[in-house]
């Protein structure tokens, strides 16, 4: 009997979704998850009012009801773009009414990751067999860490997928390239759609199509080029170019008025402390957006792409057979499509897209001024960027290490058939270094020196993803036997070790370094995101608190008022709050002591009331304000 290939899907999207579901409020509200609930309730508000009449179509997209509605892509030093928010708010609107609110604004990036891991079995299964495609799909879901971000209402995790899709798309794309046209056409709209997504949720995905230009040179089909030629095609590749050779000029010249604003702010308010410099982007945002319109007609100019990319591909087929896509037309869509899709997904750009890309440009590529977050990594601590060889670090400090061994293998295995052309080849080697390809892109720009180095893995989500997925394919090369034991063994170790760690799996490091006891030893990051904050340690603060009680936190993200507001911290903490108060919270987290050096004392020599621990490592501390008070005197 036949199996339907959709009933195995389908079991795989219960595999993944249904811990994930079951999890959902397991991990503490990390740091970042507030400013999502706080950006997507405002544009929750946008959409509401529009809908409902309040708002004139006219007067929801004036530049005064985005800027306070759509508060991304802009000038703040986390101003990513809108469309993981949306992401967490599709969630939100489809929980039932009894769903807890953090549970349902997770709920979106969890049914994300889920149906992308899903569309991965299938497209995998399709060309490497299912056992292969399972164990793939498993490894990644339950990377530990990965299953950690599989969690949260952020940008990281849906990046990957996105990215992930686009490359499943692009792959599909390419197999059609050499025989059916319009269907490969189909299928790299689709794939500009989803490099568009993945560019309106993240700085990161305007980085994505290098690979993409790797693997076209690698993997697509060679055929005969246009009657023209070469010189032919780059004329065309230009033409459907053109609404981003166009927009290159101003944005730069507005990127260098941007730099002269900010210099000139940064002397008027020299006597700022760093922590108050913070609002400096944002002062000559305003300033730029007030005094600098751009004379750019970005949505002409955007929306031409189509049209152009109709007539490049209409003149590039003139004189030449159509049975197929060349690798030159599948890039003139992507070219011409993509920017149009981004804008579209991004209304913040909307009142004025080339002056607001530039904006956002100089503040992504301006983050070492803007951003302060010293990591301790080896026992030393960095400011910003990490030591170049901190990737390859983290492969091995954060991936299972069955996981990192079919990596490894399988990767060298899959490049030493590929450049022995003559030997036979079943399709895992291709899929493989095209998955290596897409991983290398983020462990080589975090490997520089103006990227940021904190929070562990979160940078390289995306790298992780294409890695676990590229280690089970080796399984194809295996024998039946050894197949199975190996795929067995590898999502077992894997399963354990998230259970282990359950459900501070962003605390997670290989056995290979002696697990999260030992790179606390190595002088690694115990833990960094608040996550453990779960519900064990927010219960004993509730109980030990007396109402005319507060606390104190090392740091205090916008997470900590939603808990409060939605009941999971029903105590008071924030300054100016009456009460007397009575602990003090301190995070595991050694990069962030030098900012305080009282927390460092407490670290070594405080004596906690309470502890949450992994493994006995301490993640959090509770102390008594005495204690506080007393290592301060101490210090003196």
């Amino acid at each position: 009997m036949k199996r339907n290939p959709w009933v195995a899907t389908a079991f795989v999207f219960l595999l993944v979704a249904g811990p994930l579901l079951a999890t959902a409020e397991g991990p503490g509200m990390v740091w970042d998850e507030g400013y999502t609930v706080d950006r997507a309730e405002k544009v929750r508000q946008w959409f509401t009012w529009t809908a409902t009449g309040q708002l004139s179509w006219s007067d929801a997209v004036r530049a005064d009801s985005i800027d306070r509605l759509w508060p991304f892509a802009r000038e703040e030093p986390d101003g990513h773009p809108p469309l993981y928010a949306l992401v967490a708010l599709a969630g939100r609107w489809l929980a039932p009414q009894w769903a807890p609110p953090l549970a349902s604004y997770r709920l979106g990036p969890i049914l994300l990751v889920a149906c992308t891991l899903a569309f991965a079995y299938r497209f995998l299964a399709t060309r490497v067999g299912a056992w292969p495609a399972t164990v793939a799909v498993l490894l990644c879901a339950y990377c530990p860490r990965l299953f950690a971000h599989g969690h949260f209402a952020l940008y990281d995790m849906p990046l990957a997928c996105w990215w992930l899709l686009a490359a499943m798309a692009f792959w599909r794309a390419r197999e059609l390239g050499a025989k059916c046209r319009w269907r490969a056409l189909v299928w790299m709209v689709v794939t500009s759609a989803l490099l568009a997504a993945g560019a309106a949720t993240k700085f990161t995905g305007w980085l994505v199509p290098v690979p993409f230009f790797l693997a076209t040179l690698l993997f697509w089909p060679r055929q005969r080029p246009a009657g023209g030629g070469i010189r032919l095609n780059l004329l065309l590749a230009a033409v459907a170019a053109l609404p981003i050779l166009v927009a290159v000029a101003p944005v730069l010249q507005a990127v260098r008025t941007l730099e002269r604003l900010d210099r000139e702010v940064r002397s008027e308010l020299e006597r700022m402390s760093p922590a108050e410099q913070r609002v400096i982007p944002r002062l000559v945002a305003e300033r730029y957006r007030q005094s600098h319109p751009s004379d750019v007609p970005g949505w002409l100019l955007f929306g031409a792409g189509p049209a152009l990319v109709a007539f490049a591909l209409y003149r590039g087929s003139y004189g030449r057979s159509k049975a197929g896509l060349t690798a030159w037309e599948a890039w003139y869509v992507l070219l011409g499509v993509t920017p149009l899709i981004t804008l579209l997904l991004v209304p913040s750009w909307w009142p004025d897209p080339v002056q607001r890309i530039a904006l956002f440009l100089w503040s992504n590529l301006t983050r070492t001024r803007t951003t302060w977050i010293p990591t301790q990594f080896f026992g030393q601590v960095y400011e910003f960027g990490l030591p170049w060889y901190n990737t390859v670090a983290w492969l091995v400090l954060a991936m299972p290490p069955v996981t990192l061994g079919l990596v490894l293998a399988g990767t060298a295995l899959a490049v030493r058939r590929l450049v022995r052309a003559s030997e036979n080849r079943n399709g895992w080697e291709e899929l493989t270094v095209y998955f290596a390809i897409q991983a290398a892109l983020l462990l080589v720009v975090r490997a520089l020196p103006t990227a940021p180095g904190h929070d562990g893995i979160r940078q390289l989500v995306p790298s992780f993803v294409f890695l676990t997925l590229a280690a089970g394919l080796v399984l194809q090369r295996f024998g039946r036997r050894a197949s199975r034991a190996c795929g067995v063994l590898a999502v077992a170790w894997s399963v354990v070790a998230t259970a282990a760690y359950h459900p501070v799996q962003l605390s997670y490091y290989s056995v290979l370094v002696g697990g999260l006891p030992g790179a606390t030893r190595l002088g690694m990051e115990p833990t960094y995101y608040w996550d453990a904050l779960d519900e064990p340690v927010r219960r004993w603060l509730a109980n030990h608190t007396a109402p005319d009680e507060k606390i104190a936190f090392s740091s205090m993200p916008l997470s900590f008022h939603y808990l409060r507001q939605w009941g999971y911290l029903p105590v008071r903490f924030l300054p100016a709050e009456p009460g007397r108060l009575r602990w003090y919270v301190l995070q595991n987290r050694p990069g962030m002591f030098v900012a305080r050096p009282v927390d460092q004392a407490l670290a070594v020599r405080g004596r906690p009331a309470y502890v949450r621990r992994c493994l006995g490592v301490p993640l959090i501390w509770v102390f008594p304000i005495e204690e506080l008070d007393r290592v301060k005197g101490a210090g003196n």
